[in-house]
C-alpha cells in the first residue's frame, strides 16, 4: 500500500506535483515508506542519508506581499530523500486496520 508522501520531520504532507513526484520516486526506488527529508533535517534528527543516495528534487512554493501590496510567488528547490535512504530513521509504523 503506498500512502501519501509526508515530511519526516514536521508529519506534513506534500501538495500538488510534489505528490506525484514523491510517489513515482518511492516506486523507483521500490519503497513504500512515505515519509521524506532533506539532508539538513536529517542530521539535525541524529541520521545519516545512505553513501551513494541520490535525492528526488522538489518545489516549495511560498507567496509574500511585495511593498506594492501585490501577492509575489517565490519558489524554491529542494532535495529531499526518501526514509529508505536513511540511517537511523525509527522504521515506519504501519496503521493497523480496526
Amino acid at each position: 500500500m503506498i500512502y501519501a508522501p509526508i515530511n519526516a520531520v514536521t508529519g506534513k504532507p506534500y501538495q500538488g506535483k510534489n505528490i506525484e513526484i514523491l510517489t513515482a520516486s518511492a516506486q523507483k526506488l521500490g519503497t513504500s515508506d512515505p515519509r521524506w527529508v532533506t539532508y539538513i533535517q536529517a542530521l539535525k534528527s541524529g541520521w545519516y542519508v545512505r553513501k551513494g543516495s541520490k535525492g528526488t528534487a522538489i518545489t516549495y512554493v511560498t507567496e509574500t506581499q511585495n511593498e506594492d501590496g501585490k501577492m509575489q510567488k517565490k519558489r524554491m528547490l529542494f532535495t529531499v530523500f526518501n526514509a529508505a535512504q536513511v540511517e537511523g530513521i525509527e522504521p515506519l509504523e504501519q496503521k493497523k486496520s480496526q
